[in-house]
């Protein structure tokens, strides 16, 4: 079997490799980054491919035809057609859960910046603040304690169980809204108190979203939505960009109905230098990198192994279809 990774450097970095795919296959082609306009040609007659960002629509696979195997190395699936994939007889996997402690670890790093202000105080120390300071110590108002404060999440899969697990440790008061609410689901977290979204919105301190994008969670949190947030609240989002109004959530926090939000995914990557939530004090961002820790993505190469091999042995595993 021939492989192809059209964009490799987002899960191998410059620091590991695809040794467990060249393992599996007769050649495997790796390509750091690939163009749109480049795809058809570099997949050409290559039986699996693996893409990360890379869009692998109808067309790609009208001029692939030995195309049968697609591997998502990522959890998300909108970056190949699967109705046309299924119609066309290609098994496309993915990898879930591959950095479900990372994320989380992420909205507390989140979390603690907004009430500790390491980052905030270290440059007022830097530019010689605490060293003019005639007191022993200085600090600014909004030092906060997790402990007590409401968390709510939004979307309750495996990152935000573990966000809630953390949020346990921390004293929080963890509310949750998700899809679907099961008795095992209550009492395996019994700390969490599942609420309808309107609740969510007016009762939480601070929202994290875990929640796919969908056409019904698509720009869900917009002006609406921040009205009915809790005043001096703070949004966190790590899941994707699309199920918040780039431009409502920039005005939200700029009239102060926000305190603070933070980012590691927005509507558009790499995010546009005249995107309205850059130069916004209380908007942080960071460049999509949450799941990007070394150990979560050598985690990702080999479930991606497994995958082609399951494959490969006629018995796949992680498979997706399009939904209905």
């Amino acid at each position: 079997m021939n492989c192809v990774i059209l964009d490799g450097f987002a899960a191998a970095g410059n620091d590991l490799d695809f040794q467990p795919i060249r393992d599996l296959c007769e050649r495997v082609t790796v390509y750091q980054r690939t163009p749109a306009e480049e795809v058809i040609r570099r997949i050409g007659s290559a039986q699996a491919v693996l893409t990360n960002k890379c869009v692998i629509h109808r067309e790609v696979m009208d001029h692939c035809p030995r195309l049968e195997y697609i591997g998502i190395t990522a959890t998300g699936c909108n970056v190949v057609d699967l109705k046309a994939a299924q119609e066309k007889g290609i098994t496309v996997t993915n990898v879930p859960g591959y950095s479900t402690q990372a994320v989380a670890q992420q909205v507390f790093a989140y979390l603690l910046d907004c009430t500790n202000q390491v980052a905030s105080l270290n440059r007022q120390v830097q530019q010689g603040g605490w060293s003019r300071c005639q007191d022993f110590c200085f600090y600014p108002d909004g030092l906060r304690l997790l402990s007590g404060m409401k968390l709510g999440i939004f979307g309750f899969g495996a990152i935000g169980q573990q966000v809630a697990k953390l949020a346990e440790g921390f004293g929080m008061k963890v509310l949750a809204c998700t899809r679907t609410v099961t008795k095992k689901m209550e009492k395996k977290f019994p700390q969490v108190k599942f609420v309808p979204w309107e609740k969510l919105l007016e009762k939480s301190d601070v929202i994290t979203i875990h929640a796919p994008l969908t056409p019904k969670t698509q720009n869900l949190f917009d002006q609406t939505a921040f009205a009915r947030m809790k005043p001096g609240s703070v949004l966190i989002n790590t899941a994707r960009g699309g199920l918040v109004n780039d431009l409502h959530l920039a005005q939200a926090v700029k009239c102060g109905r926000l305190s603070a939000a933070y980012l590691d995914v927005t509507p558009q990557e790499p995010l546009p230098e005249d995107s309205p939530l850059l130069r916004v004090p209380g908007i942080a961002i960071t460049p999509h990198c949450a799941w990007a820790a070394r150990e979560c993505r050598a985690k990702l190469i080999r479930i991606c192994a497994q995958n082609l091999k399951a494959y490969q042995k006629g018995k796949p595993i992680h498979v997706v279809k399009p939904e209905g």
